[in-house]
């Protein structure tokens, strides 16, 4: 229950934030039952340096990568992945944008898929 309720807080912290930062991920549910279909919607922010979009998925038993490119400050605002079939575990979500200098922008997120 405790990691349920940190990582309520940290939504609820980082969702004012949202307009201010080059990326940001949620996931929907963040609390699951396996195997879990979870949706991850990533907001970026308009930038011409702006080159590819990794988002992973790390637990201690699995890890899921995609990258997406992306055509700088004409890239959609909002990318969508849905992840299938998740395991147990306590996952980390990260939302990574690679930029033409080989920079990066993160945002993260958790999600706990439960076992049966």
């Amino acid at each position: 229950m405790k990691f349920a309720v940190g990582v309520g807080l940290c939504c609820l912290l980082s969702g004012s934030a949202v307009a201010s930062q080059p990326v940001a991920v949620t996931a929907n549910p963040m609390v699951s039952m396996a195997p879990a279909t979870v949706v991850l919607n990533v907001v970026l922010e308009p930038d011409e340096r702006n080159r590819s979009l990794i988002v992973v998925a790390d637990s201690e038993d699995f890890y899921s990568s995609s990258e997406v490119s992306l055509d700088g400050d004409r890239a959609a605002r909002q990318q969508r992945f849905t992840m299938r079939n998740l395991p147990p575990g306590e996952y980390v979500v990260q939302a990574r944008v690679r930029r033409a200098d080989n920079s990066e922008r993160m945002a993260e997120t958790h999600l706990l898929v439960t076992g049966f």
